[in-house]
């Protein structure tokens, strides 16, 4: 790294950071599809959670907001273009579905429009001002 110039190291960084972002969306977009087909179970884990865990080696937390992530982009299709391109972080998507889990349970849901709306209120958003919404 040391044979690059500032410019350089800077550009790389930025690329490297959208290809992140850019594999964190297609992981997303897998594990709705191994959910989907059950792969997980046929691999022997009880739920996603679990498989993430076990068979990808993720952290608690990144198992976690994934799979939350996951959940809301299943309602609101703009959630992998924005976790792409960074508009919304995995922290802020997954903070939004915990608050619409919760919700549920306590009697108040909220429509795929009403989502939507809140998930564009977050974008960009720090998870501190997330969290205040």
């Amino acid at each position: 790294m040391q044979h690059l110039s500032n410019s350089q190291l800077m550009e790389a960084t930025r690329a490297s950071v959208a290809e992140e972002r850019k594999a964190t969306a297609r992981v997303i977009e897998y594990l709705e599809e191994i959910e989907k087909r059950g792969l997980h179970l046929a691999h022997g884990f009880p739920n996603l959670f679990e498989f993430c865990r076990g068979e990808l080696g993720m952290s608690e937390g990144a198992a976690q907001r994934r799979i939350a992530t996951m959940r809301l982009g299943k309602e609101v299709s703009s959630v992998k273009e924005s976790i792409e391109s960074g508009t919304l972080s995995l922290s802020n998507a997954s903070r939004l579905q915990s608050f619409f889990r919760h919700q549920k349970k306590k009697g108040k849901t909220y429509s795929p429009e009403q989502k939507t709306h809140l998930v564009l209120e977050v974008q960009g958003q720090s998870s501190r001002e997330c969290e205040k919404k």
